[in-house]
């Protein structure tokens, strides 16, 4: 079992078994009471810890397509390098991922919520600006589902050529150069 002190008055225990975790105990420290405030603080660090492991651990776990579990990581890569920024990367990327994941059953905001470390109201907003933007087809009767668009597969397509190793801000002004040319 794992014990994280704090400068608080409180302690968390983790415990884990074979690597999962199992229990979570916050404890007030000696001479100190546990009040809604710190209970609130508490949890609050508890969801950031779990926010950054889902967020760095293997976002495909759940996709059972080779499709989704890389349409996934190249979300959670492009969200991480653009430090939460919504970019027409980003939201390109986060229509490929729903495209991909809503063959796999119900809750695909969710999971993309789950992925992200982002609150599910958020993401369906994210999803219906990707929709807006033009990336994501509507989807019919307010069900899940959409595919992406003609510009989302070419906006795609030119990513796909982009070195990794260039800074977000670079990126963007290739996709810039890229889409004047090809209006010339």
């Amino acid at each position: 079992m794992q014990i994280e002190t704090l400068n608080t008055p409180y302690v968390i225990e983790k415990g884990e078994v074979n690597g999962q975790v199992v229990q979570l105990t916050i404890r007030a420290v000696e001479g100190a009471a546990l009040g809604y405030d710190e209970v609130k603080e508490a949890t609050g660090r508890l969801l950031d810890y779990f926010r950054r492991s889902t967020h760095t651990d293997k976002p495909s776990d759940d996709a059972t397509s080779h499709n989704a579990a890389e349409a996934v990581h190249e979300l959670v890569a492009a969200y991480t390098e653009g430090k939460g920024r919504v970019s027409d990367e980003y939201l390109v990327r986060l229509a490929a991922a729903y495209e991909a994941l809503v063959p796999e059953g119900r809750g695909v905001s969710a999971k993309l919520a789950s992925y992200l470390g982002k609150p599910v109201p958020t993401v369906k907003g994210h999803i219906m600006r990707a929709r807006k933007e033009g990336y994501l087809s509507e989807a019919f009767d307010g069900r899940e589902g959409g595919e992406l668009t003609e510009p989302a597969r070419k906006l795609l397509g030119e990513l796909a050529h982009v070195s990794i190793s260039l800074r977000p801000e670079s990126r963007a002004k290739l996709r810039e150069d890229i889409r004047k040319l090809e209006e010339e």
